[in-house]
């Protein structure tokens, strides 16, 4: 593949990234809304529902931010066989490929995401048992 494609398919896999994480931050915002307004009126059940939908749902978009990482990692490399070859003639190309954020920005997903994860389902288990010792 030339620099130009790399870069092309390296930047749509940052989009692809960013999409599914604001897709599942949506997802879990739904999940503090249920938390915050319907905790006595679900039932055990429900709730029991509710929880393994979320676990599978995370779990599902993990194993696509894994895979669309993977996917970048491999890009990264392509291009640094094309700085290494010598072929590589863009300013820009060097900066994705030399610029860290890259890997910060995985780091913080990978300790941010889990975080939100528990926070959410800590938080609908919290209001579910406050809603009923009210009660």
């Amino acid at each position: 593949m030339s620099e130009a494609e790399i870069l092309e398919q390296l930047f749509s896999t940052f989009d692809r990234y960013w999409f599914i994480v604001q897709w599942w931050a949506s997802v879990s915002f739904g999940l503090i809304m249920i938390a915050y307004f319907a905790a006595e009126k679900i039932s055990a059940l429900l709730l029991g529902t509710i929880l393994g939908l979320y676990l599978i749902y995370t779990s599902w978009v993990y194993m696509l931010l894994v895979y669309n990482v993977d996917i970048g990692a491999g890009l990264l490399a392509d291009l640094n066989s094309l700085s290494n070859s010598g072929e590589l003639k863009t300013q820009g190309a060097r900066v994705a490929l030399e610029n860290p954020f890259v890997i910060y920005g995985t780091w913080l997903g990978n300790v941010a995401l889990p975080l939100t994860f528990f926070a959410c389902i800590g938080y609908l288990l919290y209001a579910y048992s406050h809603a009923r010792r009210n009660t």
